[in-house]
């Protein structure tokens, strides 16, 4: 689940169940993650999980 807070002229976004959702989706710590933010919608993607030596593509919601 993902939680906004208003900060300065935008917002800042954090996960609630940070370490479950990782392991659930078997990424490891340290690696490089790339989100998609769909403002229609409100709803923050995971659209890439670069690891050390290889790249996975994820299609998944936070």
């Amino acid at each position: 689940m993902t939680r906004s807070k208003k900060h300065r002229r935008g917002f800042r976004y954090g996960f609630v169940g940070w370490s479950g959702y990782l392991k659930a989706w078997k990424i490891n710590i340290g690696a490089e993650l790339f989100f998609e933010f769909h403002k229609s919608s409100k709803l923050l993607r995971l659209s890439k999980v670069v690891e050390k030596g290889c790249v996975k593509k994820k299609n998944l919601r936070a």
